[in-house]
């Protein structure tokens, strides 16, 4: 855990010196694909208001596939709720009808979060496997410290070069990353001990609502 903390300390201050937004998503999702280490792809969704849906801006694969441009049914879910979504085995899962999964046969194993700024969603990072039960809670913290700092750097670039982009309002807010991280991952690990000794995981959300 520490030596993670510190990848992404590194990460949180190569983020700081990125101006545009295509560039930090790529960043993004390469950092996200090397801390999920099972992960075969890594995505970036930003919230498109207008269509009231979501734009593929990064993806860690290379790809020229634009079937899920606008996310899988699973990156809507968490769109939608606002919440963090994992799936051990999207065959299986009864969260999700069969007729809802079709163009997402390569998702079996699926670990979504939102990228949250000034309580609204901003976006939705995704990690992927076509094979099941390729994640764990561990993976599922990481994507959400992942996408903390990604929504404070994203939500800058975009008040800077953005006006009217993902309900930029305007107006000046104070970022400091590297508090943010460290906050944010101490919690994360309180949350994994807490886990550990109940047996459970309070972050994976598996309600069918």
């Amino acid at each position: 855990k520490i030596d993670r903390f510190l990848e992404l300390h590194q990460f949180a201050e190569t983020l700081k010196g990125v101006p545009t937004v295509p560039e930090i998503a790529r960043r993004v999702v390469e950092e996200a694909r090397g801390l999920v280490g099972q992960a075969e792809e890594c995505v970036l969704y930003l919230v498109d208001e207008k269509n009231e849906g979501l734009s593929r801006v990064a993806s860690s694969a290379d790809r020229q596939d634009r079937s899920d441009a606008q996310g899988s049914v699973f990156d809507q879910w968490v769109m939608r709720r606002s919440r963090p979504l994992m799936i051990e085995d999207s065959e299986t899962d009864f969260r999700f009808s069969t007729e809802k999964k079709r163009g997402a046969d390569l998702l079996r194993a699926v670990c979504a979060v939102p990228l949250m700024t000034e309580n609204k969603v901003l976006g939705v990072l995704r990690a992927s496997s076509s094979k099941p039960e390729a994640f764990s809670s561990d993976d599922l913290h990481s994507l959400d410290i992942v996408s903390g700092l990604a929504a404070v750097t994203l939500r800058i670039s975009i008040k800077n070069c953005c006006p009217g982009l993902a309900g930029n309002s305007g107006g000046g807010i104070e970022i400091r990353p590297i508090a943010f991280l460290r906050n944010v991952f101490m919690a994360a690990c309180d949350v994994v001990t807490r886990d550990e000794k109940l047996g459970t995981n309070h972050q994976i959300d598996t309600s069918a609502g």
